[in-house]
């Protein structure tokens, strides 16, 4: 099948093979929701395979039609699990993976929109969505934004910013939301895949900082929607989620700082969090101080201690399990 963009005159001499890949922990409800959404989605300019990997440790996920499941047996973690998934794919001829929240709620045109995306801008480009919340459908949630790596801070544009208000229009970013990114195998090979010492947050920041940094160009195509169910697999404020948001700043600022700068950022960094940040994320969850500075300090301790991130909870003397 040929698939004309109207707009540039481009034609896509095949369907895309697009891999879709899903992570489940524990909340089967909302998984089957954003897989009905994408098998609803009319899917006449792409070739799909969804992929689930169901690290739930009490509610797994059945057997779904056309779905093929992964089952780590624990919660090996959201970037191991796409780590999982993408070493299969890699032996297949899949030209995008799509890495999507299980939270979602892809519009119907969402392929056709990343097909004519694809003509449009061409090959080295991964692609971010315009995502809207899911329960103020027409408030933006995040569409594009911007990852200041020296201070690893991570910026989402036109949050909470009714759709009236933006002018529409494909641009490049500096930043795709982890909720939804669009990577071309090829560059995503390219750059190594994901990083499994990442668990749960820093993840994204990782894709988009190497993809800048190999060449690639990040793009938002603005008329490619979703709905996102902000925050609901998890609270990000609860000491263990900031612990592990914590620990993604000291593994990103490791891993791609220099020695001396990693040095300064990690002693200010260290003094933010045992300071200033348990406040802030105390009124911000109507939470006691306390559980949330020993998180956020333990998180920077532990960052030197071990590289590779798992949940506090899997601690066990000096060792990570």
């Amino acid at each position: 099948m040929l698939y004309s963009d109207k707009k540039t005159n481009n034609t896509i001499q095949h369907k895309l093979a697009v891999a879709v890949v899903l992570v489940n922990y524990n909340t089967t409800k909302e998984t089957f929701a954003c897989v009905r959404s994408i098998q609803d989605a009319d899917q006449s300019s792409v070739d799909l395979q969804i992929f689930v990997v169901d690290n739930s440790d009490r509610d797994s996920i059945p057997e779904i039609d056309d779905v093929v499941i992964f089952r780590p047996c624990k919660n090996v973690g959201l970037s191991p699990a796409w780590s999982i998934v993408f070493k299969e794919i890699r032996k297949h001829c899949y030209d995008y993976v799509i890495f999507l929240n299980n939270d979602v709620q892809i519009a119907q045109d969402f392929f056709t929109e990343l097909a004519n995306g694809a003509a449009r801008w061409g090959g080295g480009c991964a692609f971010g969505a315009r995502i809207y919340r899911l329960d103020q459908p027409d408030v933006i949630w995040s569409r594009g934004g911007a990852v200041d790596a020296r201070k690893v801070v991570i910026r989402h544009d036109d949050c909470n910013v009714h759709k009236s208000s933006i002018q529409d229009g494909d641009f490049e970013t500096g930043h795709i939301s982890g909720c939804c990114m669009v990577i071309p195998v090829e560059l995503l090979e390219e750059i190594g895949g994901p990083d499994s010492d990442f668990f749960f947050r820093g993840e994204e920041w990782d894709l988009n900082y190497r993809l800048l940094t190999a060449g690639g160009r990040l793009v938002i195509l603005d008329r490619m929607e979703l709905w996102h169910a902000v925050n609901a697999s998890h609270n990000q404020y609860s000491p263990d989620m900031l612990y592990l948001a914590y620990r993604a700043k000291v593994l990103f600022a490791r891993k791609h700082h220099p020695v001396w700068w990693f040095l300064v950022w990690y002693v200010f960094g260290f003094i933010y969090a045992a300071t200033i940040a348990p406040g802030k994320f105390s009124r911000s969850s109507c939470q006691e101080t306390w559980p949330i500075r020993r998180a956020l300090v333990t998180a920077f301790i532990d960052g030197i201690r071990w590289k590779t991130i798992r949940p506090r909870t899997e601690l066990r003397g000096d060792k990570a399990i």
